[in-house]
Protein backbone atom coordinates (compact mmCIF):
# COMPACT_ATOMS: atom_id res chain seq x y z
CA UNK A 1 0.00 0.00 0.00
CA UNK A 2 1.09 3.35 -0.85
CA UNK A 3 -0.12 7.04 1.34
CA UNK A 4 -2.08 9.36 -1.25
CA UNK A 5 -1.53 13.04 -0.55
CA UNK A 6 -3.44 12.86 1.79
CA UNK A 7 -2.17 10.41 3.84
CA UNK A 8 -4.86 7.65 2.86
CA UNK A 9 -3.42 4.23 2.13
CA UNK A 10 -3.72 2.93 -1.27
CA UNK A 11 -2.76 0.33 -3.34
CA UNK A 12 0.22 0.15 -5.50
CA UNK A 13 -0.53 -0.66 -8.92
CA UNK A 14 0.82 -1.52 -12.13
CA UNK A 15 1.39 1.55 -13.69
CA UNK A 16 2.90 2.82 -10.49
CA UNK A 17 5.74 0.18 -10.77
CA UNK A 18 5.87 0.73 -14.70
CA UNK A 19 5.69 -2.60 -15.24
CA UNK A 20 4.61 -2.34 -19.10
CA UNK A 21 8.40 -0.88 -19.07
CA UNK A 22 9.29 -4.05 -17.89
CA UNK A 23 7.70 -5.91 -20.56
CA UNK A 24 9.25 -3.99 -23.44
CA UNK A 25 13.07 -4.05 -22.12
CA UNK A 26 12.09 -7.81 -21.62
CA UNK A 27 10.85 -8.62 -25.02
CA UNK A 28 13.56 -6.84 -26.55
CA UNK A 29 16.31 -9.10 -25.27
CA UNK A 30 14.50 -12.38 -24.66
CA UNK A 31 11.93 -12.82 -27.68
CA UNK A 32 10.63 -15.87 -26.85
CA UNK A 33 9.37 -14.29 -23.61
CA UNK A 34 7.55 -11.01 -25.61
CA UNK A 35 5.98 -13.54 -27.82
CA UNK A 36 4.57 -15.84 -24.63
CA UNK A 37 3.79 -12.53 -22.79
CA UNK A 38 1.47 -10.79 -25.78
CA UNK A 39 -0.36 -14.39 -26.54
CA UNK A 40 -0.81 -14.77 -22.54
CA UNK A 41 -2.20 -11.44 -22.28
CA UNK A 42 -4.07 -11.73 -25.51
CA UNK A 43 -5.90 -14.82 -24.02
CA UNK A 44 -6.55 -12.90 -20.45
CA UNK A 45 -8.44 -10.91 -22.54
CA UNK A 46 -10.19 -12.92 -24.35
CA UNK A 47 -10.90 -14.56 -20.87
CA UNK A 48 -12.27 -12.14 -19.44
CA UNK A 49 -14.48 -11.05 -22.51
CA UNK A 50 -16.03 -14.64 -22.97
CA UNK A 51 -16.88 -14.79 -18.45
CA UNK A 52 -18.23 -10.76 -18.79
CA UNK A 53 -19.65 -10.40 -22.46
CA UNK A 54 -19.06 -7.04 -23.89
CA UNK A 55 -16.75 -6.17 -21.12
CA UNK A 56 -12.82 -5.35 -20.68
CA UNK A 57 -10.73 -6.80 -17.67
CA UNK A 58 -10.15 -2.53 -17.36
CA UNK A 59 -13.88 -1.83 -17.36
CA UNK A 60 -14.93 -3.98 -14.93
CA UNK A 61 -15.92 -2.72 -11.24
CA UNK A 62 -13.15 -4.12 -8.47
CA UNK A 63 -14.81 -6.78 -6.89
CA UNK A 64 -15.65 -8.27 -10.82
CA UNK A 65 -11.71 -7.98 -11.58
CA UNK A 66 -10.65 -9.72 -8.38
CA UNK A 67 -13.59 -12.42 -8.63
CA UNK A 68 -11.99 -13.12 -12.31
CA UNK A 69 -8.40 -13.18 -11.49
CA UNK A 70 -9.19 -15.45 -8.52
CA UNK A 71 -11.16 -17.95 -10.38
CA UNK A 72 -8.07 -18.28 -13.10
CA UNK A 73 -5.84 -18.55 -10.60
CA UNK A 74 -7.90 -22.01 -9.48
CA UNK A 75 -9.14 -22.76 -12.96
CA UNK A 76 -12.65 -22.25 -12.26
CA UNK A 77 -13.69 -20.12 -14.93
CA UNK A 78 -16.85 -20.90 -16.28
CA UNK A 79 -16.19 -20.54 -19.80
CA UNK A 80 -12.67 -20.81 -21.63
CA UNK A 81 -12.02 -21.83 -25.24
CA UNK A 82 -8.95 -19.55 -25.22
CA UNK A 83 -4.78 -20.55 -25.88
CA UNK A 84 -5.46 -22.29 -28.98
CA UNK A 85 -3.39 -19.86 -31.04
CA UNK A 86 -0.03 -21.69 -31.73
CA UNK A 87 1.30 -24.87 -31.33
CA UNK A 88 1.98 -24.39 -27.30
CA UNK A 89 -0.73 -23.12 -26.62
CA UNK A 90 -1.31 -21.73 -22.74
CA UNK A 91 -4.91 -23.44 -22.48
CA UNK A 92 -4.83 -24.22 -18.83
CA UNK A 93 -6.14 -21.42 -16.77
CA UNK A 94 -3.69 -21.87 -14.11
CA UNK A 95 -0.87 -21.88 -16.38
CA UNK A 96 -1.80 -18.77 -18.10
CA UNK A 97 -2.33 -17.26 -14.31
CA UNK A 98 1.11 -18.28 -13.66
CA UNK A 99 2.66 -16.58 -17.03
CA UNK A 100 1.20 -13.52 -15.72
CA UNK A 101 1.60 -13.59 -12.42
CA UNK A 102 5.69 -14.48 -13.15
CA UNK A 103 5.82 -11.36 -15.07
CA UNK A 104 3.94 -8.90 -12.47
CA UNK A 105 6.52 -10.40 -10.22
CA UNK A 106 9.63 -9.62 -12.30
CA UNK A 107 8.26 -6.24 -12.83
CA UNK A 108 7.62 -4.81 -9.32
CA UNK A 109 10.44 -6.82 -7.49
CA UNK A 110 13.55 -7.39 -10.34
CA UNK A 111 16.20 -4.48 -10.77
CA UNK A 112 14.93 -1.07 -11.64
CA UNK A 113 17.61 -1.09 -14.43
CA UNK A 114 15.59 -3.40 -16.88
CA UNK A 115 12.86 -1.18 -16.63
CA UNK A 116 10.12 -2.07 -13.73
CA UNK A 117 10.34 -1.75 -10.19
CA UNK A 118 10.24 2.25 -11.33
CA UNK A 119 12.76 4.23 -8.45
CA UNK A 120 12.41 0.70 -6.29
CA UNK A 121 9.13 1.61 -5.56
CA UNK A 122 8.85 -2.20 -5.02
CA UNK A 123 11.40 -3.00 -2.68
CA UNK A 124 10.54 -0.15 -0.90
CA UNK A 125 6.85 -1.12 -0.20
CA UNK A 126 8.02 -4.81 0.66
CA UNK A 127 10.72 -3.81 2.88
CA UNK A 128 13.39 -4.72 1.02
CA UNK A 129 16.94 -2.80 1.15
CA UNK A 130 19.19 -4.13 -1.50
CA UNK A 131 22.57 -4.51 -1.05
CA UNK A 132 24.55 -1.68 -2.77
Amino acid sequence: MMLDSAGVEVPIMARDIRIDRYAVFRAAWDQEFGINLQLALLDFSEGCGENHPGQHFATLDAAARTAFVGSLSKGALATWSIGRRNSNPVDDQKLLFGVLHKFVIGGMFGDPCYGGNYRGLGWFYSNFTPIP
